[in-house]
């Protein structure tokens, strides 16, 4: 559909997240929607099951004139527990941004699709904090609907700004005091 005043459209849509905004009240029970903790568990059982299968064999393999062998079997599974945990401390500390931090409306400043097979769009936005100061942000946009211009969410620390998340970059999402999910969109 065409729409003759996008201009219109995309502050209706920022007063509408800013209603929202103010409609959300504490206390903020925030969990991980079911599907995103076993998403997030196969990189964890990837690691444990190729450490029970190959920790057997290292003697044998290491004997052999095959060291390099050795070093992609450890490499590669403590590369991949090096970017699951990072992913993990970043997600506990959006946890804490989202069920005490305050919440503001930000505007999406550039998108792209970045990734090989496994595509992600990729977002920077800007938000303000209580003090007027334009902040800047960046995550991946796990809806992957947020466009550049668009109004989204973000949670941020009053103590420290420069801490934020939007909603859209987090697994972790509110629950309204029925059990509802919170759409934040």
């Amino acid at each position: 559909m065409l729409k003759l005043f996008p201009a219109d459209s995309v502050l209706c849509e920022e007063e509408r997240l800013r209603q929202k905004v103010q409609s959300i009240g504490w206390p903020r029970v925030v969990v991980i929607p079911a599907w995103n903790l076993v998403l997030g568990a196969i990189p964890f059982l990837f690691l444990v099951v190729c450490a029970a299968l190959l920790s057997p064999r290292l003697p044998e393999i290491w004997r052999s004139d095959h060291k390099l062998s050795v070093l992609g079997f450890v490499a590669v599974p403590l590369f991949i527990l090096f970017a699951w945990l990072q992913d993990l401390r970043r997600e506990v500390g959006n946890r804490s941004l989202l069920e005490l931090g305050k919440l503001t409306v930000g505007r999406v400043t550039s998108q792209a699709t970045v990734g090989g097979k496994s595509k992600r769009s990729q977002i920077t936005y800007t938000f303000r904090d209580e003090s007027g100061f334009e902040r800047p942000g960046k995550g991946t946009d796990h809806s992957r609907k947020y466009q550049t211009g668009m109004p989204l969410i973000v949670f941020f620390d009053q103590s420290d700004p420069a801490k934020g998340v939007a909603a859209c970059c987090t697994i972790w999402r509110l629950k309204s005091p029925d059990g509802e999910f919170l759409n934040l969109d």
